[in-house]
């Protein structure tokens, strides 16, 4: 079943800070380091992104400037544009799920059904920023 992000993005949309703890890349598994500029934690080694769901629609729409740190990495295609395989919350370690991104769009991202946060492999944060820079006016 496609579920858009936007469903989890409205549900948790006052989510603004982070859990303690130590997270774990889902990817790798290597520990997430928070960014200094964002409020977002991110993968030295497979460069995923963390973003709480508060902040996603803000940082996919800010100046491309103040987030190229955030655009780097390759595009991986079976993690990108299809279902990719069931891993756990770097936050509470329950299941993500996957949601599609844009109705119109093939970009599946994983996302915490308790609304921790939205995980953006590598090259899918520019990725989805591309989509949604073609959808605003």
């Amino acid at each position: 079943m496609k579920t858009l992000l936007n469903s989890i993005l409205a549900r948790f949309s006052e989510s603004r800070s982070w859990k303690s703890g130590l997270e774990a890349c889902p990817q790798c598994r290597t520990p997430l380091e928070e960014d200094s500029v964002h409020a977002v934690k991110c993968c030295r080694d497979c460069s995923g992104v963390w973003v709480v769901p508060c902040l996603v629609k803000l940082l996919l729409t800010s100046p491309e400037k103040s987030v190229a740190h955030l655009l780097s990495g390759e595009i991986q295609d079976e993690l990108t544009h299809q279902p990719g395989p069931k891993r756990d919350c770097p936050t509470c370690r329950c299941h993500m799920k996957n949601y599609l991104f844009q109705k119109e769009s093939n970009l599946w991202l994983d996302a915490c059904p308790k609304g921790c946060g939205v995980w953006f492999d590598s090259g899918e944060f520019a990725l989805a920023r591309r989509l949604e820079a073609k959808k605003q006016p």
